[in-house]
């Protein structure tokens, strides 16, 4: 893909190389040089994280979207906060446990599937640490509709497999 880019998309590998690599790679690029595994943008949204009022943390606000003009509510894209700040902390939680039970599923399910439980830790981790820095659980709709295919395509094999359904 790099040389393909390189080659035929030059602006796109220049964009890619110096914006895309050093952000998306930022925690290892600062160990090797500094040896600590630090990065501006996890820095900047951990001062994102607060503890809102009672009320909101309860029931939330309502608000997604600052209803106020532009940007985020009270100006968070932390992701656990954000959900916080909209359903409060119940109703995020119920949400948490919905995927906590979709991934427990898949984990039993991918018993018939020979390597597959890496994957399906991998996934696991993927969106609860990417969570924190975004809502991607809610707002993101290819990981929903990813998410939510492969639940349904294992559930689905699964009662093939063994004529008998886990759900």
């Amino acid at each position: 893909v790099l040389f393909i880019l390189s080659s035929y998309y030059p602006k796109v590998y220049s964009l890619f190389i110096l914006s895309v690599v050093p952000y998306g790679f930022e925690m290892f690029i600062n160990f090797y040089e500094t040896g600590s595994f630090s990065a501006h943008s996890l820095e900047t949204l951990g001062n994102m994280y607060f503890l809102p009022s009672f009320k909101t943390l309860l029931i939330g606000d309502g608000y997604f979207n600052n209803p106020f003009g532009a940007g985020y509510y009270m100006h968070v894209d932390a992701g656990y906060l954000r959900m916080v700040l909209f359903y409060g902390a119940i109703s995020s939680l119920i949400f948490y446990m919905l995927y906590l039970f979709i991934f427990y599923k898949l984990y039993i399910y991918s018993e018939y599937y020979i390597g597959f439980t890496l994957v399906i830790i991998m996934l696991f981790l993927y969106y609860f640490v990417v969570q924190w820095k975004g809502p991607v659980m809610l707002s993101s709709g290819m990981n929903i509709k990813f998410i939510f295919l492969l639940f349904t395509y294992m559930v689905m094999s699964g009662n093939s497999y063994n004529g008998v359904s886990k759900c």
